[in-house]
């Protein structure tokens, strides 16, 4: 609860925000009851959204920032896609990886299925796509990776990880997604190899609980490179 922003750890099955004014068993309205700031619109175009920076899937857990100004909300949205804001999750796998590195691939929408990602190498012609950067390291002995995602796409995590051969346990939207027989992959970079190594720990204890799960995906660890500026 610092001063210009509240992060929430939101539990697994939880929408992070109302999709209908009726809808009440959100993550905003639970942190509304905290904190009345949280319902305020920010963006008018999505008031629903409250002062909500950004969302996570209803499966996903973990860490969700609400704004607690308005100047705090518009900062933090303008560089939330910036490559030097760091958002690392921790994800339980069905098969472990046996590789460690930056994958790059395109997503586009699944137009047998809108509520699925697509992933490829190459990126259809007449489809809208979005390139992505993500990079994933196993932790040695288990089923669970390390994944830190530099760009922001619907289902980046879960499409790029079944797209590898390894989706999240129980997630059934992609069990069936083909492995990409080609994907480019680089070593992974310094600084987020050095962070990988100190969540390392944090990362092993996240699903010790047996508590049900929509899908095994937890947003561990977030930095927002302008989080300095807001006291400016």
């Amino acid at each position: 609860e610092p001063e210009h922003v509240i992060a929430i750890n939101k539990p697994s099955g939880m929408h992070s925000h109302p999709h209908s004014p009726a809808e009440l068993d959100t993550a905003v309205n639970a942190a509304a009851a905290l904190f009345p700031i949280c319902a305020e619109a920010m963006n008018l175009e999505k008031p629903l959204e409250g002062s909500l920076v950004h969302r996570l899937d209803r499966g996903t857990s973990g860490i969700l920032v609400f704004a607690r100004t308005p100047q705090a909300f518009h900062e933090l949205k303008k560089h939330w896609r910036e490559e030097d804001s760091e958002k690392i999750y921790v994800a339980k796998l069905t098969t472990p990886l046996d590789f460690a590195g930056r994958v790059s691939c395109h997503l586009w929408h699944d137009p047998k299925n809108n509520a699925r990602m697509l992933a490829g190498s190459a990126a259809p012609r007449s489809t809208e796509t979005w390139e992505t950067k993500t990079s994933i390291r196993p932790i040695s002995g288990t089923d669970l990776a390390l994944v830190r995602i530099h760009t922001g796409v619907t289902h980046q995590i879960r499409a790029t990880c079944a797209a590898l051969g390894a989706p999240l346990v129980g997630d059934h939207l992609y069990a069936e997604e083909k492995k990409l027989a080609e994907v480019h992959h680089e070593r992974l970079d310094p600084e987020t190899a050095a962070r990988f190594d100190k969540l390392g720990k944090s990362a092993r204890e996240v699903f010790t609980s047996t508590s049900e799960r929509e899908f095994w995906l937890h947003a561990l660890w977030l930095r927002i490179a302008s989080y300095k500026e807001l006291a400016d």
